[in-house]
């Protein structure tokens, strides 16, 4: 039983090392989140500022300023398109850790109740050695 017991702790510790690498590449994917929308607020700002620029004067500058609100603009959806990427993957991080936590969690009661089987077989056997010692000591020639 001790040495199924060892091999069972053995892999919780992989487990468990699996879960606390997905973690990691959880909170990794977190920052990643927080930055793709802090690109997506800020390329925001900048067509807001871009789409306000009213041009005075020769139509070059008026041409000058839709392309740079253009440019603003196709920043915002490349920012979304990367923000919405992030978010997959973030999702993909967060499913993964659920799965490596309900491995680890079923594992974990696993290895308790080899725990407690092996606690009942030592309890019992000391148990048995008592009745034995008892036994022995008692007069064999009374009843």
């Amino acid at each position: 039983m001790a040495a199924g017991r060892g091999r069972l702790d053995t892999l919780l510790r992989v487990r468990r090392i699996e879960e606390d690498r997905v973690k990691a590449e959880l909170a990794r994917a977190n920052v990643a989140h927080r930055e793709a929308e802090a690109a997506v607020q800020r390329a925001h700002g900048v067509y807001r500022e871009r789409a306000q620029d009213r041009p005075r004067g020769a139509v070059a500058e008026f041409l000058g300023a839709q392309q740079r609100a253009a440019a603003a603009a196709k920043s915002v959806v490349l920012a979304g398109s990367a923000l919405q990427e992030v978010t997959r993957r973030t999702e993909s991080a967060r499913e993964e850790v659920r799965i490596a936590v309900l491995r680890s969690e079923g594992l974990q009661r696993l290895v308790e109740r080899a725990a407690q089987a092996l606690l009942a077989e030592t309890l019992a056997a000391d148990q048995r050695t008592a009745e034995e010692s008892r036994a022995a000591k008692k007069p064999r020639g009374r009843r």
